[in-house]
């Protein structure tokens, strides 16, 4: 190895070291809100539902459909960390004709990934297919899931290296597709027929990747692309905390901006527009509706299952709940250095008060929704207890939380 290639993986090494080393204060916080204690207990039920399940699979249950669809989901992702920025264009770029044992380190990180997903999701699926007519041994379909994700790595990164988008797209697409022809070839066929038939799929795969013209490395789309992937990562973080970097780019949102023309012009309203504009034009929108969107499809499925009586529907709400009230008073942290609170003649009082108004308003609408949507199907069942605890800890939570509020917003403004 030379000193120049030595050097480039010193850089793959120190950029993931930093990466880990820049993430662990979020993650420490996120430990800190109970989300790992709400996470086993959904292990544990969904532990319990399975192994319950496995033991009384009903009769005609797509077995080799479920098997499709999980095993093409995981043997086609595969993500691939670079850890590339923009200034790589400049530094790095020099050295393009030796960035094969950099990105050498990225793509074995992307395989050992991928191969660990696929080892869960084999777990979980396996003993399912058992149940079929399993024309294929257990061991000889991972063994075969294995090579298909090998090569749905390598055929992934061949992709990254397309010139254009269009034939880049259509490529992944029909990757995707005879992934799923070969994944059902396995699980119905026999093994030999299997194997001809994957066989002749890569062939066909290999040789339309011969036919679109590529870059020798893809640089804009690399970074692009890993610039997505920290976006990911922050997004998640920002359901539990203030992110500073997400709270400081403007999105238009035509889609909920026309609300900011329902309120009325006046020196008592004009924190209630100021504070209203920054939830819908800044992230924090997007995280709530992320968390309203993810904790009403949980709820919806523990409410349907029934769990735990109902009451595992109730804890869903009231921690969602829970987590949109601690992302909106993030917001006490915006302008609070601003100047113009000291050029127009509004008083610090009527802010608190015109934010509680927003606070309160964001939290009725998202408590009211997270209600319906457990109160529909519980009610459905005769379960009627669970539906009234989350809804009376909604009135107490909104009742308690101003009076945090005005303490802790009026104490930041004195400060500054």
């Amino acid at each position: 190895m030379s000193v120049q290639s030595a050097s480039l993986t010193k850089i793959w090494t120190s950029r993931s070291r930093a990466f880990l080393k820049e993430i662990f204060p979020y993650i420490r916080i996120m430990s800190m809100s109970g989300l790992p204690a709400v996470c086993s207990l959904f292990i544990i039920y969904f532990l319990i539902s399975y192994f319950s399940f496995i033991h009384n699979i009903p009769a005609g249950f797509p077995i080799e459909a479920l098997g499709i669809a999980l095993l093409t989901l995981a043997l086609c992702w595969s993500p691939l960390r670079t850890w590339l920025v923009q200034a790589d264009i400049v530094f790095l770029m020099p050295k393009e004709h030796q960035m094969k044992l950099y990105m050498e380190r990225s793509y074995r990180r992307s395989l050992v990934q991928g191969m660990l997903l696929l080892a869960v999701i084999l777990l979980f699926y396996l003993p399912v297919y058992r149940q079929a007519a399993e024309p294929n041994s257990l061991w000889l379909i991972a063994v075969a899931a294995a090579a298909v994700k090998a090569g749905n790595s390598y055929f992934g990164w061949r992709e990254r290296r397309v010139v254009y988008d269009g034939a880049r797209i259509l490529l992944r697409c029909l990757r995707w597709l005879l992934t799923a022809a070969a994944v059902a070839a396995w699980l119905i066929a026999a093994w030999w027929q299997a194997l001809l038939f994957s066989l002749l799929l890569a062939g066909l795969l290999a040789a339309l990747h011969r036919l679109p013209v590529r870059y020798s490395f893809a640089w804009e789309r690399l970074i692009r692309e890993e610039a997505a992937t920290r976006k990911r990562y922050y997004l998640l973080f920002g359901m539990f905390t203030d992110i500073p970097a997400l709270m400081t780019r403007p999105h238009r949102r035509s889609y909920l901006a026309w609300l900011l023309s329902k309120i009325k012009y006046g020196p008592q309203h004009a924190y209630i527009y100021l504070y209203a504009a920054a939830i819908i034009r800044l992230e924090l929108s997007g995280i709530i509706m992320r968390l309203i969107a993810l904790g009403s499809f949980v709820l919806y499925w523990a409410a349907s299952a029934a769990a735990w009586s109902g009451y595992a529907a109730s804890l869903i709400s009231i921690f969602c709940l829970l987590l949109i009230g601690l992302q909106l008073g993030s917001l006490m942290q915006l302008h609070k250095e601003s100047v113009w609170k000291h050029v127009y003649p509004l008083s610090e009082k009527d802010r608190v008060k015109q934010f509680i108004t927003v606070d309160r308003f964001v939290l009725l609408i998202s408590a009211v929704w997270l209600c319906v949507v457990q109160a529909v199907p519980l009610m459905l069942q005769g379960l009627y207890t669970p539906v009234i605890v989350s809804a009376v800890f909604s009135v107490l939570y909104m009742a308690w939380r101003p009076k945090r509020i005005e303490k802790k917003l009026t104490k930041l403004l004195q400060d500054y």
